[in-house]
């Protein structure tokens, strides 16, 4: 105490502008520790179909049950994921920004009714969007009655319905089917083909032509230079890997899940612990 009354008036001031720095760069530094770290790798899930147990076919392992879908989408939400659209992709692809902390993308090939009527209310109940690859030919112009238990294909007036939480995007127009035994369509039609079942698809309303996922995760160099010629930005393969600021936009990997994944995979998955078998 002795020392402090002996302080001049100046030697006070420079104390106390030493005590304030000191206590804002303490709180820098907390603000900076507790920071997320932004997200360095992107997970992109792929599902087909979701249905609940009694609908299920133990032939068909693309369909995920719908009580596993529920458990994977509320691991997401209370472990703070968020997930992206396929702008944000390109973002980060193309204009290297950053994605927020957790980011994860969620989508669906093929356009399976099943998903509007049991994997939409569970997303939209997380606030959570969904990017569904639709294979165009096969989507109805009117409405039609969902019937549980039946492969049915998406309807205009019920995906116009789940926008809020759906984006829709190309899984070709009539080109998802095999050529010959182990060789797609899409690898063997003419380019003229090619580039007219692409544009048909992009054409129907409600589809965007951003994206585009190679049915049976096939593709070539051909197509990727046709896909280029058609502004397509982004190309989904089945290939599991994880998206950075590098990842080549044409080639992205995704997680695919089927009925015999287990949910320490799934985790695995998200959770960005995942590494390739060698």
């Amino acid at each position: 105490m002795k020392y402090f009354r002996r302080l001049s008036a100046k030697q006070w001031k420079t104390l106390l502008i030493s005590a304030l720095l000191v206590c804002l760069f303490g709180v820098l530094g907390a603000v900076r520790h507790t920071q997320r770290p932004v997200a360095e790798k992107l997970p992109i899930l792929l599902y087909h179909s979701v249905a609940p147990a009694q609908e299920l076919n133990p032939a068909n392992l693309y369909t995920l049950d719908v009580e596993q879908f529920k458990a994977h989408m509320k691991y997401l939400h209370d472990n703070g994921f968020q997930t992206i659209t396929t702008e944000q992709l390109s973002d980060l692809i193309y204009r290297k920004k950053k994605l927020p902390p957790k980011s994860v993308m969620i989508t669906f090939d093929d356009g399976i009714a099943n998903n509007l009527e049991y994997a939409y209310p569970v997303l939209k109940e997380y606030g959570f969007h969904a990017v569904e690859y639709v294979i165009t030919s096969y989507v109805k112009q009117e409405a039609e009655p969902f019937t549980p238990g039946k492969k049915q294909f998406m309807n205009l007036p019920r995906m116009k319905e789940c926008r809020d939480v759906f984006e829709y995007q190309s899984h070709t127009d009539n080109m998802h089917y095999y050529h010959t035994p182990g060789s797609p369509i899409l690898l063997n039609a003419s380019e003229d083909g090619i580039r007219a079942d692409l544009r048909k698809s992009f054409a129907l309303p409600l589809m965007r032509k951003t994206s585009f996922a190679y049915p049976y995760g096939r593709y070539d160099t051909r197509l990727l230079r046709m896909l280029r010629e058609l502004e397509v930005v982004q190309g989904m393969t089945t290939k599991r890997r994880y998206v950075t600021q590098d990842s080549d936009p044409l080639e992205l990997g995704r997680f695919m899940f089927r009925s015999t994944n287990t949910f320490e995979e799934f985790k695995e998955f998200v959770d960005g612990r995942y590494v390739p078998k060698k």
